[in-house]
């Protein structure tokens, strides 16, 4: 049975000899079994490429002329259906324009009736050699492309866009009709599509394969890859388990992570088929998809140990939020509403995704120092003494070391601690200048003081949008970012409107 697929020891040479003569086909078949090749016969082409389609032979050796499908037109068909099988003609002399035809549509070589033993091996042997260079080439062609691939999936962290990174690369190289790409749940018992072409989008959403069940559970269960070719003969156990459709060519090859990384559970399985009479997949394509899936397997485990830093990340950042709301609900409200505004003045500033996401949640934490600030200070109806105002001042500081054991957090500490330095270099608590000032510490500080001025404190009513406006004008340059304050002006209406 020859539908799974296991490097073990190298399988011997198999060769089809193919002669609607029986005396020319039990000569050479003989022949070539004393040389150590395992030989099948087939008497005319019909025959020969019903073999040719049930299972995978390294080399042909045809009689060019024969009643109903002649040597010619088998070669044709399989270069079509199996382009790795090399092909050598039989032929009398009268027949010469037959080789030449032959030979430009991919014969490996000819022999010429009638022929000697040394020139049948002569011919094989040099039609495998030849061969054999062939790959040689294409393998060191293809770990050079890997390598280039390698990079590529590892430089990708975002889950969704490295599945469907693997999933077009694996189409592409093996060139697949349908692809998907199944990864296991969190139970390490049911499967579902992470990414997919050729498949209709209803199907990628609802499709659910428990371990075990059909080409895709089977493989992820015994950790095998899986080739089943057009014309496979499979024993009725394993068809019956695999639910096989009516389909060509099909290829799953499992993502297996290490134990220790995985606690033994697999990964996924990556499936591929093609249509009815395409090529058979070849052993060089289960190389290479084997090498990919390993190279995927790592960079798809790798996404998923930084999505859940992330998501512990971001549960903690809600937690701290929550802190701060129970501390004073109206930074509940302004956070929010600064967090929005900042996201809207970054994208018209053309800053990069990353940056935005960080300055969004920057945003949200820009007033957790005052949990450090005394109630009575923070909800003090009137204004502020001396000392007040400079025990309010170290709120930056307390942010800075609430936040910076968080490793994630990275630049937004900074933008956080810096949010009330001023342009001209008379802010707190480093008494930073101009562009030393993080630019994202600079963009907080535009929408920031426009929502405190425009918004009802404890201590006097809400200004106006102009008046706010006004003095967001009359500060730039001095306290604020003169071109911050420049594309906030130019969107305010649109983001904010009129009251």
């Amino acid at each position: 049975m020859n539908d799974i697929y296991n490097q073990t020891e190298p399988s011997p040479t198999k060769i089809l000899v193919v002669d609607d003569e029986e005396s020319v086909c039990t000569m050479v078949s003989e022949t070539l079994e004393l040389q150590g090749f395992q030989v099948s016969m087939a008497h005319d082409g019909n025959e020969a490429l019903s073999q040719i389609r049930g299972q995978s032979f390294h080399l042909i050796v045809s009689d060019i002329r024969m009643p109903g499908m002649d040597g010619l037109a088998l070669l044709k068909e399989t270069m079509r259906v199996s382009p790795a099988t090399l092909m050598i003609i039989m032929t009398g002399h009268a027949d010469m324009h037959y080789v030449l035809e032959a030979l430009r549509n991919g014969a490996a070589g000819f022999l010429v009736k009638p022929f000697s033993i040394a020139e049948l091996r002569t011919a094989i042997q040099t039609a495998l050699q030849r061969k054999q260079n062939e790959d040689e080439l294409v393998r060191l062609q293809t770990l050079t492309h890997v390598s280039e691939i390698s990079r590529e999936l590892v430089r990708t962290l975002d889950l969704k866009m490295l599945t469907q990174l693997v999933v077009n690369i694996a189409a592409q190289e093996a060139n697949a009709k349908r692809t998907s790409l199944m990864l296991t749940d969190r139970t390490g018992r049911e499967l579902s599509i992470a990414a997919a072409t050729g498949l209709p989008a209803e199907v990628v959403s609802a499709t659910r394969v428990k371990l075990g069940e059909g080409i895709a559970g089977y493989v992820a269960e015994t950790g095998q890859v899986l080739v089943i070719n057009e014309g496979d003969d499979l024993e009725p156990w394993l068809q019956e388990r695999l639910h096989l459709p009516d389909a060509g060519s099909a290829l799953s090859v499992p993502l297996v992570s290490l134990p220790l990384v995985s606690d033994g559970k697999p990964l996924g399985v990556l499936n591929l088929s093609r249509a009815k009479g395409a090529p058979r997949f070849s052993e060089s394509d289960i190389n290479l998809l084997s090498i990919l899936t390993d190279q995927a397997t790592t960079a798809i485990r790798n996404a998923q140990l930084f999505q859940q830093v992330r998501d512990l990340y971001l549960r903690t950042i809600q937690s701290i939020a929550m802190a701060i709301q129970a501390k004073d609900p109206y930074t509940h409200g302004h956070s929010d509403k600064v967090a929005d505004y900042t996201l809207s003045l970054s994208q018209t500033l053309g800053l990069g995704p990353e940056e935005i996401e960080n300055l969004y949640t920057a945003a949200l934490l820009h007033d957790i120092g005052k949990i450090g600030v005394r109630e009575e200070v923070l909800h003090k109806p009137g204004p502020l003494t001396p000392e007040e105002y400079e025990h309010v001042k170290t709120h930056p500081l307390v942010a800075e070391q609430i936040l910076r054991p968080i490793s994630e957090l990275g630049d937004i500490v900074d933008c956080i601690k810096h949010e009330h330095e001023n342009w001209d270099g008379s802010g707190y608590p480093s008494g930073l200048r101009g562009e030393e000032i993080p630019r994202g510490a600079r963009i907080i500080a535009v929408v920031d003081a426009f929502h405190a001025m425009t918004s009802d404190r404890p201590y006097r009513k809400a200004m106006s949008v102009e008046q706010a406006l006004d003095i967001l004008r009359n500060g730039a340059g001095r306290q604020w970012d003169p071109r911050v304050v420049a594309a906030w002006l130019e969107i305010v209406d649109e983001v904010v409107g009129q009251p």
